[in-house]
């Protein structure tokens, strides 16, 4: 299930714990290497003890900076999503 693979990425990049998911959004694509799909979710975590594992940093952004980032195309394809989710 896509919520046990997050939730265990998270656990071990992070060192983070979930305690709540919300489905967001899936995004299909295919290119020369195969076809994939991404499950978005919103998270609930209160980042106690966060440790980063597997990355140097990280950050909070406000929406509005999330189009300066430096991101896959399938990343931001979830962009219009989670803008409506925030709005709702």
């Amino acid at each position: 299930l896509p919520e046990e693979a997050l939730e265990r990425e998270l656990r071990e990049e992070l060192s983070v714990g979930i305690k709540k998911f919300t489905f967001l959004e899936a995004v299909e694509w295919s290119n020369k290497t195969g076809s994939f799909k991404l499950s978005a979710f919103v998270c609930k975590s209160d980042l106690e003890g966060i440790h980063l594992v597997d990355h140097d940093q990280w950050a909070w952004f406000e929406f509005e900076d999330l189009i300066d980032l430096e991101m896959m195309v399938a990343d931001l394809a979830f962009l219009p999503h989670l803008e409506r989710y925030l709005n709702a």
